[in-house]
């Protein structure tokens, strides 16, 4: 995603997860289209399915206890965005799985209006559980980090949970 910013030359940059099956212009339309309506700067999409595991167990319950005007988010974690230029310029991009969060988290801290756009249904492949696990971690960590960042815990706190959690994982 990093990359495909910095080599993307337009004013509104979108991204979609690579999985999906039912992809049709309406679903990309929408996703842009606050943006060009001057409603938004960044936007987060949504679908018709509940949230996943990862956002269920993970995701939210962190975002609640340091990001809890992000909690309003129903997929948080969602592949599915599109923003202004300036909006991508001040995302700390993070490696792996983490980099959803972190985005979402980046661009609301620097006032930029979000919103949540429904897309409708989107059918695509589900990771099965036991690959769920590193995925966690790093979204996990990201909202640490992200929360050490901004004066929300100490960086002693965050490598505390950190450690704790792995020794669940094992």
């Amino acid at each position: 995603m990093r990359d495909g910013f910095y080599y993307s030359t337009g004013e509104i940059i979108t991204f979609f997860d690579a999985d999906i099956k039912n992809i049709s212009s309406d679903f990309i339309k929408g996703l842009y289209q606050p943006i060009l309506d001057g409603e938004a700067d960044f936007v987060k999409g949504s679908f018709g399915r509940k949230a996943g595991r990862v956002t269920e167990l993970v995701a939210k319950p962190l975002l609640r206890m340091f990001y809890p005007e992000l909690s309003k988010y129903s997929q948080p974690l969602s592949g599915e965005i599109a923003g202004l230029r300036k909006a991508f310029e001040i995302v700390e991009w993070e490696p792996g799985w983490g980099v959803d969060i972190g985005i979402l988290i980046d661009v609301y801290r620097a006032g930029l209006r979000v919103i949540e756009k429904d897309l409708g249904f989107k059918d695509h492949d589900m990771k099965p559980l036991e690959l769920l696990t590193e995925m966690a971690y790093e979204v996990a960590e990201t909202i640490l980090r992200r929360a050490v960042r901004d004066g929300k815990i100490t960086s002693e706190e965050m490598k505390t949970l950190l450690k704790q959690y792995s020794e669940i994982r094992e």
